[in-house]
């Protein structure tokens, strides 16, 4: 009987996939070796066989193999940012910036540098629109080892340090661009200390999370009076716009001593389910599969939902209570998930280990809620 950490060490890394060794593993043990991997940044491929990581990823699968418990996600709040969510970010950030703003040394801050998405896409966005000048240098900060060898490695890019909301940071920057955590309101930290490194005049421009736009905690309250207060602009990002996770959010548009124009974003509908995303699943058991996985996604949306709804406070009848009606749709999902699973068995043969296995929906972490179909928009600007 094989272990988590025995397969792992059996593993093979061929460029930037992980290979599992030619073993039969029942579903649940899968399921935790497929956790561990994940844990570290990959992602199961189906045409390459094994799990795709970004980057090398022999130095964090040793450490798991020999016992480490490794989650990016959940210990830095570390979300990749898309690059079209990116381009987005930058295509409001532009705007008014001259030749002369950006060969000053303090022009750019990303105060989450992550593993350089956004830094990448400042460089994309100045050389699209000024092909003729140097690309600037770019301040910024990161708390994960990782992804600071990462940054360290990209030129022009300027490390300050660990932790930005620790920083003693005194220069005034006249673009801000960043996607911080989210967790414990961490973002909305963020824009506060963000704010305060923003030059006059200056633009800032951040994603958050959702979960300010109705809260009913203290914090969230005073950020929307603040908000209203430095008349930012509210834009919401759909739920699966982040390819690592359901969450949604909103990018935030503040201007100091300048009023900029904003260009006109439009997001594609999330998740749209195309010809050709199920061509190469040719068997039953395989569709089935893909059937349960898309359940256990719709659940976690469902869940999150839940979770923030109770945090509110409804009146009226059960009918009109919208946590209700909640709890109602995750019952009949999961009544759903018992009749696929059902299928899956009259299907008569396991399903096959080449094709994406469901992902486990109990995690202990709250998600950011699912917006209502008609969700109230704040008065901001």
């Amino acid at each position: 009987m094989h272990t988590v950490q025995e397969v792992l060490q059996q593993c093979t890394v061929n460029s930037l996939v992980v290979k599992l060794p030619d073993i039969q593993f029942e579903r649940e043990f899968y399921e935790q070796i497929a956790a561990a991997l994940k844990g570290i940044g990959g992602k199961w491929n189906k045409s390459k066989k094994g799990f795709v990581f970004k980057h090398d990823p022999s130095e964090l699968l040793n450490r798991i193999a020999n016992g480490e418990q490794i989650n990016l996600q959940q210990d830095y709040q570390f979300v990749p940012t898309p690059d079209n969510l990116v381009d987005k970010l930058l295509e409001i950030a532009v705007v008014g910036l001259t030749e002369q703003d950006i060969l000053q040394p303090q022009c750019f801050l990303e105060p989450s540098g992550g593993d350089g998405q956004i830094i990448k896409g400042i460089f994309r966005a100045i050389a699209n629109k000024f092909p003729k000048i140097k690309l600037p240098s770019i301040s910024t900060y990161e708390l994960m080892e990782r992804n600071r060898v990462i940054l360290q490695g990209i030129p022009n890019v300027n490390l300050l340090g660990e932790d930005f909301l620790k920083a003693n940071e005194q220069i005034k920057y006249q673009r801000i661009i960043a996607n911080p955590p989210f967790s414990g309101h961490q973002d909305i930290d963020h824009v506060y200390k963000m704010w305060s490194c923003l030059a006059k005049p200056g633009r800032l421009v951040t994603i958050t999370s959702q979960s300010w736009v109705k809260g009913s905690d203290w914090k969230s309250e005073k950020f929307r009076e603040w908000l209203e207060f430095v008349k930012a602009h509210v834009i919401t990002i759909p739920h699966g716009s982040f390819k690592e996770t359901p969450v949604g959010g909103c990018i935030l548009v503040i201007d100091k001593g300048v009023t900029l124009g904003i260009p006109k974003i439009e997001f594609e509908e999330p998740n749209k389910l195309k010809n050709d995303d199920y061509e190469d699943l040719s068997s039953p058991e395989e569709l089935i599969a893909e059937l349960l996985r898309l359940e256990e996604e719709n659940k976690v949306l469902v869940r999150s939902l839940r979770d923030e709804l109770s945090k509110c406070f409804f009146t009226g009848s059960d009918d009109e209570n919208p946590l209700v009606i909640v709890q109602n749709l995750l019952d009949d999902s999961e009544e759903i998930t018992t009749s696929i699973l059902g299928l899956q068995e009259l299907t008569n043969k396991p399903i096959k280990l080449d094709s994406e296995i469901v992902e486990s929906s109990k995690s202990s972490e709250p998600i950011a809620s699912k917006p209502l179909s008609n969700p109230v928009q704040l008065s901001l600007f």
